[in-house]
């Protein structure tokens, strides 16, 4: 009997450890789709502030861009740990490109 609980004990671990990897996967998944609302309306300020000639919506371009520091915080805490998983490298270069193009954020800001 002790072999069966040994392996419903390591059961009952794998399910929650997977539904702890789902909820982290759908606040991470969250994280992203709010920073990416965030990002769009800055290009929209952006864009607005670029065809007025710099004469509108310059307050709202600032504002958007707080808004998205603080979508980025979110973002970096809802990351998980890079941890060497099997079935996790597409995962893990896919947030790889994603850090390196959100770094690349303050130099394109000073280009506009």
């Amino acid at each position: 009997m002790r072999d069966a609980l040994t392996w419903l004990q390591a059961s009952r671990a794998s399910d929650i450890a997977s539904l702890q990897r789902l909820l982290e996967t759908g606040e991470l998944m969250a994280a992203v789709s709010e920073l990416v609302h965030r990002l769009q309306r800055e290009r929209g300020a952006n864009n607005l502030w670029i065809c007025s000639d710099g004469a509108l919506f310059s307050a709202e371009r600032h504002a958007r861009q707080q808004e998205v520091s603080a979508g980025l915080e979110h973002f970096y805490q809802a990351l998980p740990a890079a941890i060497a998983q099997p079935g996790y490298s597409r995962f893990c270069n896919l947030i790889a490109a994603a850090l390196q193009a959100l770094a690349g954020l303050p130099a394109l800001r000073q280009q506009i």
